[in-house]
């Protein structure tokens, strides 16, 4: 494959797995798979870069692609290490009629959060 192409699916792979990260539930499953496609065109396309004597301005793109990729993943993990508490909050905001009641299921959301990853940090606790 050619190294113009692998920028292209990459950066289109990468542009999909964000879009995807910041839908709602359930479609970051399919931003993390994105994520893992990006990964792999990412490592072929530095590997290829380095061989081609004329693209190596795109080992640049596939370092950044790569390090993207990595703080997606991180964003990614959270999401699944929170899906019940986030799963609980767009139940609540789809049933809710007032921004009061809004508002309530945000702080729900944020204790509910804080505690998950209090009970991660320190599991004997």
């Amino acid at each position: 494959m050619r190294v113009n192409r692998l920028v292209f699916y990459c950066m289109g792979a990468l542009a999909g797995a964000a879009l995807a990260m910041s839908m709602s539930l359930p479609w970051p499953v399919l931003g993390i798979g994105l994520l893992v496609v990006t990964a792999i065109l990412a490592i072929r396309g530095l590997v290829k870069a380095t061989r081609t004597p004329l693209a190596q301005g795109t080992i640049l793109f596939f370092s950044m692609s790569l390090a993207m990729t990595i703080l997606f993943a991180l964003v990614g993990a959270g999401v699944i290490a929170t899906w019940p508490e986030r799963w609980a909050y767009e139940q609540c905001q789809s049933q809710a009629q007032t921004v009061s009641d809004r508002d309530a299921c945000t702080e729900q959301l944020n204790n509910d959060t804080q505690s998950r990853i209090t009970d991660l940090l320190r599991p004997g606790r």
